[in-house]
């Protein structure tokens, strides 16, 4: 109620200490009767009031205000004469075209009248408008901030003052948890990671410098997650640290493509060195294998001839034992450049859409001795085309299925078992698993199997580089391969591929 008017002498004022009293207070009073005509009123200031006394005093206010103030002020003052009570309200009125904002008391005089305390809450209406609209901007700003975060004390474990709701997209946990609930910005690292982050913070803090860092975090569902932080110390103007700022950016999946290109190189480069290895070894290994097999018929015609001479027949028999060995050796050596063929061939790989299953049972053709000892079973369900080099895949699951076969005793042929399974592993994988019932592997085994030349069949029997070929062929078309294992209960090989592209 504001515009300039004369200020009528009150009957409040029929004293000088209430008159001071009331010139003290920054606020309008109005007296109100039961029907809300004003019956009196005080203002400090002409200024305060939007019409001259005259214009409102001995009239109702539903002639005066618009019609939903003073409806809502009629209501107040039946609630405050009925239960004796201050009532309060805020209301809004525009005064020479600007909006103003005002709060009234309303409190019962005793007499059948109400005492109406006006007070302008303009300017803090203003400010809590302009900080509810401020820290909704900083909330639509925080939320499309691709990462998380966060304000957390310089203290043990890092308490948590602020953090954004991102948090749950990252941890599993909301942001409740951390700022009321007392989850620590701590619990949520990879406790072999946590040294060497409380090093790297400590360590700038000091220096007084931003720190940057990548490390592992542990999700509510156990999973774990790769992020990269940028954060610093917030000092006061006296150089007190009160609190440590940062952002902390989920990158699981560039570290997943990081790792994969590194991978892709390195197959380039081994498969470009096993490539030129065994052309090298291949030519002269041809010529040896020729002048073996001419130096194995002479001898064989040689004994044809001494049979009959037992004193030069033992040396050459002894001769033809010889060669016969020189033969496996070199066999031997020609398996493995025919590993180290496959690895080549690996490496330089294209890839398309395939249909597993079939490339599943093609394998299982090549191998169809498997069933002489164990009942096979398939498991196939429905799954995506995937991105695949078909070739190699035939490679990696006959070699698979062949390990199997060897693991399993031949004696057991009606309780031997395997079982190929093909299946959907998440949206963007599929999984092939190959198990037995055979001997099983102990891990101090498992963590040896990808090596290259390790074998734990007996010299000569294999080259030591079938896994380890199969895993390159897997780690090119962006896969992996896990092993599960136990001595004794037989060995499962899972193979994860990606799926195919919708196009």
């Amino acid at each position: 109620m504001a515009e300039k008017g004369p200020v009528r002498s009150s009957p409040w004022e029929s004293s000088d200490d209430e008159h001071t009293l009331l010139s003290a207070i920054p606020d309008t009073l109005f007296r109100l009767d039961a029907a809300g005509v004003f019956v009196e009123f005080h203002a400090r200031d002409p200024a305060d009031l939007a019409m001259p006394s005259q214009a409102f005093l001995g009239k109702p206010i539903d002639q005066i205000l618009p019609a939903a103030i003073a409806e809502r002020t009629l209501a107040a003052i039946g609630l405050a004469l009925e239960s004796d009570r201050v009532q309060v309200f805020e209301y809004s009125l525009a005064l020479k075209g600007v909006p103003n904002y005002f709060e009234a008391r309303l409190s019962p005089a005793g007499d059948g009248s109400v005492v109406v305390i006006v007070r302008n809450i303009t300017q803090a209406k203003l400010s809590s408008l302009q900080l509810v609209e401020s820290e909704a901007s900083y909330r639509a700003l925080v939320a499309n901030v691709p990462g998380v975060i966060y304000r957390c004390d310089n203290a043990e474990n890092w308490p948590v003052r602020f953090i954004s709701e991102r948090i749950e997209e990252l941890t599993g946990y909301r942001a409740e948890e951390f700022v009321e609930q007392g989850r620590t910005f701590a619990s949520i690292i990879h406790p072999e990671d946590l040294g060497r982050v409380q090093h790297i913070v400590n360590d700038a803090i000091e220096r007084d410098v931003p720190f940057t860092m990548e490390y592992r975090t542990l999700h509510a569902d156990g999973s774990v997650r790769w992020v990269s932080e940028m954060g610093q110390a917030v000092r006061t103007a006296s150089g007190e640290i009160f609190g440590l700022d940062g952002v902390v950016l989920d990158i699981s999946e560039h570290r997943k493509i990081r790792q994969q290109l590194v991978v892709n190189t390195q197959m380039a480069s081994v498969g470009a060195l096993a490539a030129g290895v065994a052309h090298e070894i291949n030519n002269p290994l041809a010529i040896v294998l020729a002048n073996l097999d001419y130096a194995a018929e002479e001898i064989e015609h040689v004994l044809g001839v001494a049979a009959n001479d037992p004193q030069l027949l033992a040396p050459l028999e002894d001769v033809a034992l010889a060669l016969s060995k020189i033969g496996e050796g070199i066999e031997r050596v020609h398996r493995i450049v025919r590993d180290l063929r496959a690895f080549s061939d690996a490496a330089e790989q294209r890839l398309e859409r395939v249909d597993i299953v079939r490339v599943v049972d093609w394998a299982i053709q090549n191998t169809s001795n498997i069933e002489e000892r164990a009942t096979l079973t398939r498991d196939y369900q429905a799954v995506p085309p995937i991105w695949a080099n078909q070739l190699g895949l035939i490679q990696v699951f006959s070699h698979l299925l062949t390990n199997a076969f060897h693991a399993l005793d031949a004696e057991l042929r009606e309780e031997n078992e395997v079982r190929v399974r093909v299946a959907c592993e998440d949206a963007a994988r599929i999984v092939i698993e190959i198990s037995d019932t055979g001997c099983g592997m102990s891990q101090e085994t498992i963590a040896l199997i990808f090596d290259p030349f390790f074998t734990t069949r007996p010299v000569g029997e294999g080259t030591g580089l079938g896994l380890f070929v199969c895993q390159g062929i897997v780690k090119g078309m962006g896969g992996e391969i896990e092993v599960d294992s136990e001595p004794g209960h037989g060995t499962t090989f899972r193979v994860l591929l990606p799926v195919a592209n919708v196009v």
